[in-house]
């Protein structure tokens, strides 16, 4: 352990294309994502597909309806399904959103305007990844664009076979 106490740490600064956003602007309760991230549209696809499939079936298959109370589920099963959901949107933005975005709340849970929990957080954050594949889109033109002009010899040298 000694030896690393004179040791320098060195730190770089770069574009790493993530975004933080503040939930209900609170800045205790902090999401942080690459939307970037090339990755990131086929996993929030993914993500949809899940929702549209498995999600629904597994709400369809416990009879989940306005007029059911509490009491008619069996212990542990929405618990289990808001996990599930908490797990899916997690894996989707590639870290952990739904703590920060629920606050230990299931996302399953209904709101005032009768969706789930999770729904809102996603209408209310999809405008700003609409606009980030948009922005990525137009990022990964220019820099076609720009490849297609440089010239094959023209890589850096740490990229250039022996």
């Amino acid at each position: 352990m000694a030896d690393n106490v004179n040791k320098k740490i060195h730190n770089i600064n770069f574009d790493d294309g993530f975004q933080e956003v503040s939930i209900n602007s609170d800045t205790a309760r902090m999401i942080r994502w690459n939307p970037n991230d090339v990755n990131f549209v086929d996993r929030f696809i993914d993500f949809q597909q899940w929702v549209e499939t498995e999600f629904r079936k597994k709400i369809a298959d416990l009879g989940i309806t306005k007029s059911k109370s509490f009491d008619d589920y069996e212990s542990g099963t929405l618990t289990a399904l808001g996990e599930e959901v908490n797990q899916a949107l997690n894996k989707c933005f590639g870290s952990d959103v739904a703590t920060p975005a629920f606050g230990g709340i299931n996302p399953i849970s209904p709101v005032r305007n009768g969706n789930l929990l999770f729904i809102n957080f996603l209408e209310a954050l999809f405008p700003m990844i609409e606009n980030s594949i948009k922005d990525y889109d137009k990022a990964r033109e220019k820099y076609t664009k720009a490849a297609k002009k440089v010239a094959p010899s023209a890589t850096h040298p740490a990229f250039k076979k022996p």
